[in-house]
């Protein structure tokens, strides 16, 4: 389920409300454009009900952790995909909720601000063991006692929710319904505090094109933000913007420009350096062709968010067809689909897309973990799809994908 949170316009304070996934901030009474930062987890605070004569400095707030993403593992023969939402304490105490349940989805939080001047109650719990719960729960789904060659997590998020709290006495008293939690909490809770640092302040960057000075373009939730006065590309890192290398393969009057990472990779442990080696590796029904030796390879892989079925359908046919795609432009179009999948976890995603094109998978997944896959090269290129139906079809592999599908992954 989609997290909603409030946060406060940069340039004139008016609130704004965005979904968990959103990075530009568009305000509808300044008419200002801002790029959230990513500076790692974002924190949340749930909205309390204390009293108000407690004061917002005694106010104990409890962390936890959220995780929501698509887990792809390669076990036996199989290769298993799940999608998990989960939120966990991030404190190790057994008397304390182990989870919000959908408080954070059913109430509009906040993301930290200076108005929280609680208590923080330190982690405990790290952030990779979250990942290691998230992965418990999906080998209790596929519970088959096959041996795990392969794992990886794609499009996860991991936020930080913090649960408004406040000691009346020795009892642990829940900040937003005004209930107990614990009666016999030991004030000892509080020797686990930490401050605030400015770090956890969201940061923002005006959506100007750094080449041009023009007003950068996206919509809500991209991650890539356009100039179609100087046509160009950017994504932020480390604060600023940086130029991103794209390519448009031309679609005449196709409507719709859907956005993949082009990846090559140094590949160690499995002979697979060309188109070619890929055609053999994966068993391929197709005639050997002298060119396919000595065509390069490369990786399709979304750079948007779908089901996993569909991201691994998409990544292999349009990788298994890739000596029919050609770049020829590198112009801004009107109806580019949002970039919402950042090229490091489309790295992360190339065991799992090749586990999806062999055809042999009892031979080959007992390879995995030998197999090193290092991204070294990258490009975004755009795909023109036509309308066919409700489905979109690419005009030169004839790959389609529903609009449906679309729609569904950007709620992920």
């Amino acid at each position: 389920m989609d997290l909603n949170y409030f946060q406060n316009c940069p340039a004139c304070g008016a609130p704004v409300e965005l979904a968990e996934a959103d990075r530009l901030v568009s305000c509808s009474y300044c008419d200002g454009l801002n790029y959230l930062v990513n500076s790692g987890p974002l924190r949340f605070v749930l909205p309390h009900e204390a009293p108000a004569k407690l004061g917002e400095e005694n106010l104990i707030y409890l962390p936890y952790l959220r995780f929501k993403g698509h887990i792809y593992s390669c076990s036996g023969k199989d290769l298993n995909h799940d999608i998990v939402d989960t939120t966990q304490l991030g404190y190790n105490d057994a008397k304390l909720p182990a989870s919000l349940g959908l408080r954070p989805q059913a109430m509009k939080v906040r993301l930290y601000g200076p108005e929280h001047r609680g208590k923080f109650i330190k982690l405990t719990e790290k952030v990779v063991d979250v990942f290691a719960k998230a992965a418990q729960l999906t080998d209790s789904v596929n519970s088959k006692k096959s041996q795990l060659y392969h794992r990886s997590f794609i499009g996860e998020t991991i936020s930080f929710i913090y649960l408004p709290t406040y000691l009346k006495s020795t009892t642990l008293v829940d900040g937003v319904l005004n209930r107990p939690i614990c009666r016999r909490m030991s004030r000892d809770l509080l020797d686990h505090t930490t401050v605030a640092t400015q770090k956890w302040l969201p940061r923002f960057l005006p959506a100007i094109c750094p080449h041009c000075g023009a007003a950068l373009q996206a919509e809500k939730d991209s991650l890539v933000l356009s100039c179609s006065n100087c046509h160009t590309l950017w994504q932020e890192k480390k604060g600023e913007f940086v130029k991103i290398e794209f390519a448009v393969i031309d679609g005449g009057r196709t409507k719709t420009y859907l956005p993949f990472w082009c990846l090559t990779s140094a590949n160690e442990g499995i002979p697979l350096d060309s188109f070619g080696d890929l055609i053999k590796l994966t068993n391929q029904p197709v005639t050997s062709r002298q060119e396919d030796s000595e065509k390069q390879l490369s990786f399709w892989i979304p750079a948007f968010k779908v089901r996993p079925k569909h991201f691994l359908r998409l990544a292999k046919n349009l990788t298994l067809s890739q000596h029919k795609l050609v770049a020829e432009e590198r112009h801004v179009h009107k109806k580019m689909f949002p970039v919402t999948l950042p090229v490091q976890e489309a790295g992360q995603a190339l065991k799992a897309a090749l586990s999806a094109m062999v055809l042999n998978t009892k031979h080959f997944m007992p390879q995995l973990p030998h197999l090193k896959m290092t991204p070294e090269r990258y490009q975004l290129v755009y795909l023109p799809f036509h309308s066919l139906g409700q489905d979109l079809v690419q005009d030169q592999t004839s790959v389609a994908i529903s609009r449906k599908i679309l729609y569904f992954g950007r709620t992920m």
